[in-house]
């Protein structure tokens, strides 16, 4: 499959994280169906290299094992995509799995300028959708007079960068990992850019979707990051988002999450009352 000279150039960005490149979903996807002019970037944050034999042709790996978050793996293919005149970047997780059409339906989106992104829609395997969502539903109670910002979790988004300024930096550090796609798409949002739909549907093994299988430690940085987005894009609402926190203690009391979880929910929920 040859790209036509008017469309624009592509590129696919895979993150992986302590596991081989042969046992991605996304990754299986991407060979099977991008286009044979179509570049793919492997940013690995695993402890070591889960690529051996580099391909030549088409194919960019970068190790690094520090892991310093998403923001960091997602400016680094932004800025490798300028460096080749590539309009569009997708991105995927490692393990997203991704239908044979939408390939084949992002061919044929071809964005104009004025949109910013594509964003497809994204289901938990038991058929839940996640994305795309209401930034302002997801954080707090729901009320009519809340406004609605569209968001979309990461994998699965192709940006279009012709619509970015070339020196601007797309996804901050604030946000190394959790709320990065929040505070991304809030921005957007800010700015008037335009998202554009596309209808197909892609399973993801979100790793937020249960508090009790989270690990401690990434369960506190979730909801530290989403504090943190809170007070610094929604200080008139945070009232809003204390009572969401006391719902959300005891949804997690009801389900037996472990008490450490519970008691950062209580710390985070004081600390929010300064």
């Amino acid at each position: 499959m040859n790209t036509p000279k008017n469309e624009k150039k592509q590129a696919f960005l895979i993150v992986l994280y302590n596991l081989s490149i042969e046992e991605s979903q996304s990754y299986k996807s991407v060979i099977e169906n991008r286009d044979t002019n179509s570049l793919i970037i492997i940013y690995d944050n695993s402890t070591k290299r889960m690529v051996d034999d580099v391909p030549q042709n088409d194919f960019i790996y970068y190790h690094d094992a520090r892991n310093k978050g998403l923001s960091t793996a997602y400016n680094y293919a932004v800025a490798i995509c300028r460096d080749n005149n590539i309009s569009l970047l997708t991105i995927f997780d490692q393990d997203t799995v991704v239908p044979k059409n939408f390939f084949e339906e992002l061919r044929h989106a071809g964005p104009t300028d004025d949109i910013s992104c594509i964003v497809p829609i994204v289901k938990l395997k038991n058929g839940n959708q996640v994305s795309p969502f209401s930034i302002e539903r997801n954080l707090f109670v729901p009320s009519v007079k809340t406004i609605s910002t569209t968001g979309a979790i990461n994998s699965g988004v192709t940006l279009n960068l012709d619509a970015f300024s070339d020196n601007s930096t797309l996804f901050l550090s604030d946000f190394p990992l959790d709320f990065l796609d929040y505070d991304f798409f809030k921005r957007l949002s800010d700015s008037g850019r335009t998202i554009q739909e596309l209808k197909i549907e892609l399973i993801q093994n979100l790793s937020v979707s249960s508090y009790k299988s989270m690990t401690g430690k990434r369960f506190r940085n979730f909801v530290q990051s989403e504090s943190r987005f809170v007070f610094k894009y929604y200080p008139q609402y945070v009232r809003r988002y204390r009572f969401k926190l006391i719902l959300r203690l005891m949804k997690c009391v009801l389900q037996g999450i472990q008490f450490s979880k519970l008691h950062f929910i209580y710390t985070t929920l004081r600390r929010s009352r300064k």
